[in-house]
């Protein structure tokens, strides 16, 4: 849409005098699709023509633009020319609702709370996961000035900068940086909705073979999450080899995480082939209560091993439960050799 038709359907909302109208949202949402400056001119004109319903429209949506950083010193740069006092005033409103800080006032805020001067954490997380800054975000994932927990939050909230954040982090991997952070760096890039979840794949796929178990760890789990069917071999090789008992109890699960979105008969029963032998070798029990674990999800039967003995490590009752998943194994890999011949 042009400006001269963004112009001509604003004239024919503007004329509604109606508190609702998706009609008029819908137009909102067209003008908030680029923050170039002169939609964000137009949208300032818009918003000192509209009407009072349309104008609530107007204001509110300024809240939804993506470059938030330049949104917000345009409008400061607005509130510096002579311009009239109403439009002034509905700037500085929506300068006060739109919430931007710079970046110093960000790290101000962060020594504050390492000071013990501030403890609203959870307000940080949220502000910061809003905002432009990135690679601050990034540095704060790893000072360990800050708590584990808020350390953990701010992670946990890395996804929300989306594309961005996935090509900060891809680049980290690229140039090979903060190496003994990797593990953190995949597990957070297994979680971002971005277009690049083919080189995500190939990063995930090379720290498997990772010589720091926590990289090896976050790994295995996200290749549960982001692999395919031809993982299978790497999955198999830690579940076999890898001599740390997390890698390998991961691995296990996550082939049942690949099963479910793959849904492929002949991924399920290879899996159960490996599981059968696996069983017989495997002396830790964590390991063990995983394998079953993961037979229980494909299987979609518990096999008499609640959660609570899962969870308590219960020996008794996960041996007892083996017997039941292997003698489950035997038959679905006969009955599939049955239906091949």
């Amino acid at each position: 849409m042009n400006f001269e038709e963004l112009e001509q359907e604003f004239n024919q909302h503007n004329l509604l005098n109606e508190k609702n109208s998706m009609d008029r949202l819908k137009f909102c949402w067209e003008l908030i699709k680029s923050d170039d400056n002169k939609y964000l001119e137009t949208h300032l004109i818009f918003l000192e023509k509209a009407n009072k319903y349309f104008s609530k429209d107007l204001q509110g949506q300024f809240q939804f633009r993506k470059n938030k950083e330049k949104v917000f010193y345009f409008l400061q740069n607005k509130l510096e020319q002579n311009i009239p006092n109403k439009l002034k005033a509905t700037i500085s409103k929506i300068i006060e609702e739109f919430d931007f800080k710079t970046l110093d006032e960000y790290q101000t805020w962060i020594e504050q709370i390492k000071l013990g001067k501030r403890n609203d954490e959870y307000d940080f997380v949220w502000s910061i996961m809003k905002s432009p800054f990135v690679e601050f975000h990034y540095d704060l994932l790893k000072d360990e000035e800050l708590s584990k927990n808020f350390r953990q939050s701010l992670r946990t909230r890395f996804n929300e900068h989306s594309e961005k954040g996935e090509t900060l982090l891809l680049s980290k991997l690229d140039k090979n940086e903060d190496v003994d952070f990797h593990g953190e760096i995949i597990f957070i890039l297994g979680n971002i909705k971005g277009k690049q979840k083919d080189r995500i794949l190939t990063y995930t796929r090379e720290l498997t073979k990772s010589e720091n178990i926590n990289t090896r760890n976050r790994a295995i789990i996200v290749l549960g999450w982001i692999g395919k069917n031809n993982d299978f071999e790497i999955l198999e090789n830690t579940l076999l080899n890898d001599k740390d008992i997390e890698c390998r109890a991961w691995s296990a699960t996550a082939f049942y995480i690949i099963y479910d979105r793959i849904k492929s008969k002949s991924f399920r029963i290879k899996v159960f082939k490996l599981f059968k032998g696996v069983l017989k070798s495997e002396k830790e029990y964590f390991v063990i209560v995983m394998i079953i674990y993961s037979i229980q999800q494909m299987a979609k039967n518990k096999f008499g091993l609640s959660q609570k003995a899962i969870d308590d490590l219960d020996k008794n009752r996960i041996d007892l439960a083996k017997d039941k998943v292997r003698r489950y194994i035997e038959k679905e890999i006969k009955n599939d050799l049955l239906t091949k011949n």
